[in-house]
């Protein structure tokens, strides 16, 4: 899980100043596996994806007891980090059990990321458009195989 470390610290993404596209997916997949294993451990420990306001990164996962998740009971709001830990009188934060450290390594065996395909795709014309302003017959074709 490439981004686990960087979601479990308010200082990750570089204090939040490089949260990469589309990683809200990757977040979500990761707390849906980790729940499924921690349910499968018996660990009295969940995530949720949470949506830290304020300055530093805001792509979070926090653990909460199984009690606490229990309540929430919606796995959008677990997934897509809205919840608002006040609204389901979530005491926060808990410490790890050795069952959730468990489940945590066997999620990280999976290597989830394998299964996300990113796809980047470049608009030569564009650019060539935008630098035709400091260069009127530039052509980008021989950049292709770079691109």
């Amino acid at each position: 899980m490439i981004y686990w470390e960087e979601m479990t610290s308010k200082y990750g993404f570089n204090d939040g100043e490089s949260v990469p596209p589309f990683v809200e997916k990757y977040r979500a997949a990761y707390v849906m596996a980790i729940n499924k294993v921690a349910e499968a451990h018996e660990s009295n420990v969940r995530v949720v994806a949470y949506d830290r306001p304020g300055c530093h990164n805001w792509c979070i996962i926090i653990r909460i007891s199984k009690k606490d998740y229990d309540k929430i009971n919606n796995s959008r709001i677990i997934t897509n980090g809205e919840i608002k830990l006040s609204d389901y009188d979530i005491a926060g934060f808990v410490e790890s059990d050795g069952k959730f450290d468990e489940a945590l390594e066997a999620v990280k065996d999976i290597d989830i990321d394998s299964y996300f395909d990113v796809k980047i795709e470049f608009d030569r014309q564009g650019l060539e458009e935008e630098l035709s302003q400091f260069m009127p017959s530039i052509d980008m074709k021989e950049f292709e195989e770079c691109l």
